[in-house]
């Protein structure tokens, strides 16, 4: 009896993150159907940890990906942005001494079962491949703004 709860605890861990992109053109991408899960590094948290940043789910993934994948990715990003309040969206040449170039976009999805959501894209390209981090939110955070600070201050204490 204790094994079969432990499965189903398994089995709905695993079915609630990808619920949470389901209706998105990048959840193809967090289901691996673009690049093998094996070659992704994915953080799923919940709960207490990021409940003091008014979230309540963060879902990222990090891999390398070669130029025909960046495409379809970055036109799936395209088509979850399209129409929505953008923070920001830019492409710098000048990073690194141009050795890479990176390009940013942190958008504010519609609102889902009274959840804020939003996702942020970014992509280090350097000459034969791109490194890629995507992070899908949720919460009760209302503004782009605010969210940009999170992450930004999330990033300087580390």
């Amino acid at each position: 009896m204790k094994n079969l709860i432990a499965l189903l605890f398994v089995i709905m861990a695993n079915i609630i993150p990808m619920h949470a992109q389901q209706g998105l053109h990048v959840n193809a991408l967090f289901k691996g159907e673009i690049i093998p899960k094996e070659q992704m590094m994915e953080t799923s948290v919940r709960g207490k940890m990021i409940a003091k940043y008014q979230l309540s789910f963060f879902h990222s993934l990090r891999f390398f990906a070669n130029s025909d994948e960046q495409k379809v990715i970055e036109q799936l990003v395209a088509k979850d942005c399209e129409g929505k309040e953008s923070y920001e969206k830019a492409t710098n040449n000048k990073i690194m001494k141009k050795i890479s170039k990176v390009s940013t976009e942190m958008v504010k999805l519609d609102s889902q079962e009274g959840k804020n959501r939003y996702l942020c894209y970014k992509a280090t390209t350097y000459k034969h491949k791109s490194e890629i981090v995507i992070i899908y939110m949720e919460g009760s955070l209302t503004s782009i703004t605010q969210l940009k600070t999170i992450l930004n201050n999330a990033a300087i204490s580390k």
